[in-house]
């Protein structure tokens, strides 16, 4: 079969409701349809999207109470569509195994349902109070060639991880829950600057977005009512790469856009593992003057 080089990515910028699992199941179910509406080829979600990242400070952890296997029924029902609309969509969820380990995992679905489960490698923070770490980098196979699911937090994993990786990836994704702190999201642009130049692959971005509320009496999301603690994500999602021109350019979305909701790319796959060479660039410019 020839590969695929023409690839349409959708990145969510994705408002969680806090511990609201079938809220946000349902969200991520419409998101899947416009965006395959619009002609998406894969959507990419942020991490726990499912059930929403934060933390309770009473130390009761919602994400171990929602958790599922991989094989429950919110990966049911995304899978069933995205087999419905022959779409990849991949979403984060507290994940539980059949030994009662905890993973931040991203559920990846495709056309032909449940492909895998990509286990985040190095948790952070409060991640390692619930989950344990993934084993490997998680691959899967599509009509554009091998795309990996990652979740890296911190430039020091930015070779590991490339290293890594099969040597014909062309495309990462990377789903985050970073805070609206410019500080943050600069480092993150860092990591996805990082990944492009040393992996020559694209990379798509997908953060979660708005505030996230919780009852801290209650323990769900928050209403008027009760004690509140917010935590504001800072949105930011998009996709880049290589391109003819550039060894790093911005194909759709930015990193500065922290409104909720989708942005699309059309990206040219075939500009992946292609050394950049500003001369040679320079003399295909001359040629066409």
């Amino acid at each position: 079969m020839i590969m695929k080089q023409l690839m349409n990515i959708c990145c969510v910028n994705f408002w969680a409701v806090h511990g609201e699992k079938e809220v946000n199941k349902k969200r991520i179910l419409e998101f899947i349809e416009v965006a395959w509406k619009r002609g998406a080829d894969l959507v990419l979600f942020p991490e726990m999207a499912l059930t929403g990242y934060e933390y309770r400070e009473d130390g009761k952890h919602m994400q171990m109470e929602l958790a599922e296997t991989v094989y429950g029924s919110s990966v049911s029902e995304i899978s069933e569509l995205t087999r419905k609309l022959g779409i990849y969509a991949i979403f984060g969820m507290p994940e539980i195994d059949g030994t009662g380990n905890y993973y931040q995992t991203m559920a990846v679905c495709g056309p032909n349902g449940f492909i895998g489960a990509a286990r985040k490698l190095f948790l952070e923070g409060k991640e390692v109070l619930w989950a344990k770490n993934g084993n490997s980098v998680f691959e899967f196979e599509t009509e554009w060639g091998k795309v990996v699911v990652g979740a890296n937090s911190k430039m020091e994993n930015v070779d590991l991880i490339v290293s890594g990786m099969s040597g014909d990836a062309r495309l990462y994704l990377l789903p985050s829950a970073t805070p609206a702190k410019e500080q943050l999201l600069h480092e993150k642009l860092e990591i996805v600057k990082a990944m492009i130049q040393k992996g020559k692959v694209f990379v798509a971005f997908a953060n979660l977005a708005g505030k996230e509320m919780i009852d801290i009496h209650r323990g769900g999301s928050a209403n008027v009512l009760g004690d509140l603690f917010a935590k504001k994500y800072g949105g930011g999602s998009f996709v880049a790469g290589p391109s003819m021109h550039s060894e790093y350019e911005v194909f759709g979305g930015s990193p500065k856009e922290n409104e909720v909701g989708m942005i699309m790319a059309s990206v040219d796959l075939s500009h992946a593992k292609i050394p950049y060479d500003p001369e040679l660039i320079a003399e295909m410019r001359c040629s066409y003057v």
